[in-house]
């Protein structure tokens, strides 16, 4: 080495050098061109490819046919019981005889001492309570069903029904379709008859 070149060899002079050797010789490296088909899962990590960098095409190549359907699993326990209901709404509902008497196991609110029967097939209700609406059904038993009953409701300020005393403020009356409540004919003669029915008021 000449004695010159000696006296400028320093050891930035080296270091820088050698740093430029080395930027030339890896840059060249990356500039060479990757063969194709050259990189195989030996040069993959592991976890190296994630969803994200794989395109939507190739992931539908990954899934195959639906299945078909399992069966059914077991049938589960039944579940705890739902609490109770609301009460319904009547205030009172009663089952009278033709004789205009109740019968107690399908009567609420109603007594015998409410019900009066001044006439065929009129049944007068005295109740301790103002009825604001009430719906009334005939009985069928024994195929007695050509009789129609209708109520009347007393609203404030009207006079009492017609064959009932000042303290009613309801009316039944059973109208049968023959005038007989006992048969079922095709005469028409309606009558107002004894006849048993159902009232539900509230």
């Amino acid at each position: 080495m000449p004695s010159w070149m000696r006296r400028r060899l320093t050891y930035a002079n080296v270091i820088a050098t050698v740093a430029l050797f080395l930027a030339l010789n890896v840059g060249a490296y990356a500039a060479i061109e990757i063969p194709a088909n050259s990189i195989g899962s030996a040069q993959l990590k592991n976890k190296a490819v994630t969803p994200k960098k794989v395109s939507p095409s190739a992931i539908k190549l990954f899934k195959g046919k639906k299945g078909q359907k399992g069966s059914n699993g077991a049938k589960g326990l039944p579940g705890p019981a739902g609490a109770q209901g609301p009460g319904g709404t009547a205030v009172a509902f009663a089952a009278v005889g033709a004789s205009g008497t109740t019968v107690a196991s399908q009567t609420k609110n109603v007594a015998d001492a409410n019900i009066k029967h001044p006439a065929s097939g009129v049944y007068c209700f005295a109740l301790p309570f103002t009825p604001k609406n009430a719906v009334v059904n005939g009985s069928n038993l024994g195929g007695a069903n050509d009789t129609l009953p209708t109520v009347y409701v007393r609203r404030p300020g009207d006079p009492a029904p017609d064959d009932c005393a000042a303290d009613a403020n309801v009316r039944v009356r059973t109208l049968d379709l023959d005038g007989n409540p006992n048969t079922v004919s095709s005469t028409y003669s309606p009558a107002l008859r004894d006849h048993d029915f159902f009232i539900w008021l509230e």
